[in-house]
């Protein structure tokens, strides 16, 4: 009960959690994580480890599998490398922390309605910024003018206590944002 009360909680986070046993071998993976792995792109699994794909990153995450360490994990040209944390303890095995940036938060629109009693289009707005668009891009994604976005943004600030868009997305992404909620209970 217990186990699989804390399997669907990091099956939650957006962050990829990674638990490898002291030889370095997957015992477990949370749902971020795989579809991390699944991509192939930066990390793979190799005889039923995970190891990065260059072989300038294998290095550093060797030594940070012996010492522990945050390092980039590069990936295709163009795209943003994923970070990884790794907390090691040779006899309990490791854990390993991902982030991707290029990830969507996952809290949605009806999520802020619900949490700071945004409008739907406050939301929507406040939305697109956590995914790191701009607001010419949010302005253009919703089929709005700037000066709309610059408005609803404004209530936005008033109605979560923040001073302005970066305070706002750290808030976003490091608040509601850090769990997923397309996922239902189950069972």
């Amino acid at each position: 009960m217990e186990a699989e009360v804390l399997r669907r909680a990091l099956n939650r986070l957006t962050l990829g959690v990674l638990v490898c046993d002291e030889d370095q071998n997957l015992m477990w993976a949370n749902a971020a994580a795989l579809s991390i792995l699944a991509q192939e792109d930066g990390l793979e699994l190799q005889n039923g480890r995970v190891a990065p794909v260059t072989c300038e990153d294998a290095r550093r995450w060797r030594l940070a599998l012996e010492e522990g360490g945050t390092l980039p994990i590069h990936r295709a040209p163009g795209r943003a490398p994923l970070s990884a944390q790794i907390l090691s303890d040779g006899r309990l095995g490791t854990t390993i922390f991902l982030s991707d940036p290029e990830r969507p938060g996952g809290c949605s629109a009806c999520d802020l309605e619900a949490l700071y009693g945004l409008t739907p289009a406050e939301a929507r707005a406040a939305r697109c910024l956590a995914d790191g668009e701009s607001v010419a891009e949010t302005a253009e994604l919703l089929g709005v003018t700037t000066e709309t976005i610059r408005g609803h943004l404004k209530k936005v600030f008033q109605k979560t206590g923040v001073r302005g868009q970066p305070q706002l997305v750290r808030m976003l992404v490091s608040g509601p944002g850090a769990t997923r909620t397309d996922l239902r209970p189950t069972g």
